[in-house]
């Protein structure tokens, strides 16, 4: 018999699909106590009220007993306590196994869910469209970490922007406030190493509006991408 605690997005996460599959061939049993609690969920009692976590963490916590002897019947049995820290502590102490309120799960289908679920929703769910048919295409996309400080509806404006960052006097610290950037971004902490990619920025800039001669000249639509996707790259270092 194992006993852990955990973080208990393993219980429905589709990512570990294949921890629940290759758990389900290990044990014979599998106990859950979900203690939810989970801050990035916004996680509510189900009657309305607060759910504490049992710990000052944001993510959910759950309590497993995995259970290996041949012979035993196989399954998975799930119970969830919800409410104030105080009262999850004196159940997680005092209840025996046979106390706690627990429904016996079918998990099936490619991600083994442990959770309740209603199978006719869930039918009605797999005959609709996934997304990777109808977006064939796709990316992650542009991540900066600092959307109100690198991205502006014109270049002049994210060049003005930078300008205004080289000039500005003052430490890290006051920088970030003047600029409403967060410092657990990815920004540059200090100042020192924030103006040299400035520079480099209105540099190139430079030699993309030069109107020396050239065999292929670069139209203003193309140099205002390059600029902005120069602008991007380097905030997103």
């Amino acid at each position: 018999m194992v006993g852990i605690i955990t973080n208990h997005s393993w219980l429905d996460n589709p990512t570990f699909r294949g921890m629940r599959q290759s758990l389900m061939r290990s044990f014979e049993q599998f106990y859950v106590l979900d203690l939810h609690a989970n801050a990035k969920k916004k996680e509510r009692a189900p009657d309305g009220s607060i759910d504490e976590n049992v710990f000052d963490i944001e993510q959910g916590v759950a309590i497993s007993l995995f259970v290996k002897r041949p012979g035993l019947e196989r399954g998975v049995w799930r119970g969830d306590l919800w409410g104030k820290r105080l009262a999850k502590y004196q159940t997680a102490a005092d209840a025996e196994l046979r106390e706690v309120p627990l429904s016996k799960l079918e998990p099936n289908g490619r991600d083994r869910l442990f959770i309740v679920q209603d199978s006719r929703r869930a039918n009605s769910y797999a005959v609709g469209w996934p997304l990777n048919k109808i977006f064939p295409e796709n990316g992650a996309g542009i991540v900066t970490a600092h959307d109100a400080f690198s991205i502006g509806f014109t270049h002049l404006e994210v060049q003005a922007r930078f300008e205004n960052c080289r000039r500005a006097a003052g430490n890290a610290t006051e920088l970030h406030r003047e600029f409403h950037v967060a410092r657990d971004g990815k920004l540059y902490q200090e100042a020192g190493n924030l103006l040299p990619a400035i520079f480099a920025l209105l540099f190139m800039r430079r030699l993309m509006s030069d109107r020396v001669s050239m065999k292929t000249r670069l139209s203003g639509e193309l140099s205002a991408a390059l600029w902005t996707r120069l602008t991007t790259q380097i905030l997103c270092y």
